[in-house]
């Protein structure tokens, strides 16, 4: 068919041409050709197609059957061809041919179907698709624009020079399912999509993806379910290069990417710029191969490897402004000149955030010359300061410099060299504890969300002498929570008889682990000093005050206070005694002596 127009041409059956008993493989021509108001164009099976130079427009059927074709087993080697201005419930073609799409433009399409390109069980190659203005509005998290399923076998799905915009979705615009499938996107753009859910979800049993050149602009999603603009599961290898990635927003984690629910990771992300996107958490990346709802994966190995890499200006709603990563598996990291600045978070880790320590194998040579000595290599690493992976500068929550943290890991006493061992009941024993989190930093917690948190001091008798359960210690002022990383407990007493007692410290209101890096703290408490008075709490614990007198007396300078003979703490008879050298009512008369 060539330099041919059709124009309102419709049949009961739902196509044109029905087209059987052809030999195999036998090809079909169409070139210079228009199709304007028609019914669908093909049907019959084992056909190879050639279309060229051609338009398919103004097309409105309202059925379940492909737009243009809905030949199986076929192949179609479409070039220089534009779709336009077209309102169907179906997509373009059947699924279950092998496509070459060249120099396709897909302008003012609306659909309610899957896909508007579905493919499956075939390698598919596209290169140099326009499309825009593109409404795929089919049910919820179940339509796409290109949905690429590989089934059992690998397929390879790949689209170079694509510039795809304007689009309202209800799913995503590429979604890739089935087994085994192999993704190659370069120089693709991606720009002012909203959709309801991720605008790539790259979702195989296993697949390989290598994403190059790609600018991603401008992009929202919509569905706070939905994790990420771009997102990864299952078992998986990535690699993205040389690629932009700018103003988009996600309602979930991840405002550009997503990578959760893993079995399996290789992870390589290079030359990359990540600027002024936004997520729940995670603000350019979300990564946790922790899994929720399946079954526990044994010996996954996660590898990751960022190298100079641009995170600027990002944001999150709460956690890790440029990049939230939860990692617990057995894994490999490679960091190296990625450069960190200018982001934001709304509670934690205005730069980066991981909730746990983040464990590796060494594959920095960090150590390298311990290693060697050792003759092995260092199995158990962690990450102890990530400014020697990343150059942070300006990282912020509520303007504050945050660059990066984890969630609260240990708590120190930050006087336990000078505290007082030895005391006398109802002594105060000032306590100065540190909150830190996993990378060794006072976790400062501007925003507060941490406020609930408290330690406990108890205490406990290192000799059981109570045979008869009556109480002989208690003890006040011993509970205390953290003001930006920081617990002073200054008024904690101590009520007992004289034993030795220990010093217990416990966390209490959060549910994940926190370490206590010091241990159990014996003291010893004591009878009152003759200077002090003698007095029993309610629980007739005695405990030990120290005299108060008059404010005039000149006491500590030139004056000891002593208790009254009444044993009561009374200012105005407590004896104001003169050291030696001094006189008057108050002490404040030096005596002088003439040699």
């Amino acid at each position: 068919i060539e330099n041919t127009k059709f124009s309102n041409c419709y049949s009961n059956y739902g196509y044109l041409f029905y087209i059987y008993n052809q030999n195999q493989n036998e090809y079909i021509k169409i070139n210079n050709s228009t199709f304007t108001n028609t019914s669908s164009i093909f049907h019959g099976d084992f056909l190879r197609y050639e279309i060229s130079n051609s338009i398919y427009e103004n097309i409105g059927e309202k059925n379940s059957i492909p737009a243009f074709s809905d030949s199986k087993y076929s192949s179609f080697n479409i070039i220089n061809t534009t779709f336009r201005n077209i309102d169907i419930i179906s997509g373009l073609f059947g699924e279950e041919s092998r496509y070459i799409l060249d120099d396709i433009t897909l302008f003012n399409i609306k659909t309610n179907s899957k896909a508007l390109l579905y493919f499956i069980y075939n390698d598919i190659y596209i290169n140099n698709l326009k499309a825009n203005n593109i409404y795929c509005l089919g049910e919820s998290g179940t339509t796409s624009f290109i949905l690429f399923d590989s089934g059992e076998d690998k397929k390879e799905l790949t689209i170079k020079n694509m510039n795809a915009y304007d689009f309202v979705l209800n799913g995503p615009f590429l979604k890739v399912e089935g087994d085994l499938s192999e993704v190659k996107l370069d120089y693709v753009n991606i720009n002012d999509m909203k959709s309801y859910g991720s605008i790539i979800k790259i979702n195989s049993r296993k697949s390989n993806t290598v994403i190059s050149n790609m600018t991603f602009y401008n992009n929202v999603n919509n569905n706070k379910f939905d994790c990420g603009n771009i997102y990864f599961g299952n078992q998986f290898n990535i690699s993205i290069s040389n690629s932009k990635f700018s103003n988009n927003y996600s309602k979930s984690n991840g405002g550009v990417i997503c990578i959760d629910t893993i079995y399996g990771l290789n992870a390589n992300l290079t030359s990359n710029v990540f600027e002024y996107n936004k997520g729940v958490n995670g603000g350019s990346i979300y990564l946790n191969d922790i899994e929720n709802n399946y079954k526990p994966t044994t010996n996954k190995k996660i590898i990751v490897n960022m190298e100079y890499n641009i995170f600027l200006g990002n944001e999150a709603e709460y956690f890790g402004g440029a990049i939230y990563a939860l990692i617990e598996s057995n894994n490999q990291l490679f960091f190296k000149n990625n450069e960190v600045m200018n982001n934001k978070a709304g509670v934690m880790g205005g730069g980066l955030f991981s909730p746990k320590l983040i464990k590796y194998e060494d594959n920095n040579d960090v150590d390298s010359d311990y290693n060697n000595k050792n003759n092995k290599k260092n199995k158990n690493n962690t990450i102890s300061n990530f400014n020697s992976y990343f150059n942070f500068f300006n990282n912020t929550v509520l303007s504050v410099i945050d660059n990066y943290t984890s969630k609260p890991s240990y708590i120190t006493l930050e006087n336990i060299q000078t505290l007082d061992k030895i005391i006398t009941s109802g002594k105060f024993l000032p306590l100065n504890f540190t909150l830190h989190d996993g990378y060794g930093n006072i976790m400062v917690d501007i925003t507060k969300y941490y406020s609930s948190l408290t330690i406990k001091v108890t205490l406990k008798e290192v000799n059981n002498s109570n045979n008869n359960n009556n109480i002989i210690y208690s003890v006040s002022g011993n509970i205390g929570s953290f003001l930006f990383g920081i617990c002073e407990l200054n008024y904690f007493r101590i009520f007992a008889r004289p034993n030795k007692y220990l010093l217990n410290f416990q966390v209490e209101n959060y549910i994940d682990k926190i370490d206590i890096k010091f241990n159990d703290i014996e003291i010893e408490v004591m009878e009152c000093e003759r200077s002090q008075i003698k007095k029993y709490d309610k629980n007739g614990l005695l405990y030990c005050e120290d005299p108060i007198c008059r404010s005039s007396c000149q006491t500590n300078i030139s004056a000891i206070c002593l208790p009254n003979e009444q044993n009561i703490n009374d200012v105005d008879h407590n004896i104001c005694f003169c050291m030696e050298g001094w006189e008057g009512i108050d002490c404040e008369k030096r005596i002088f002596t003439n040699l």
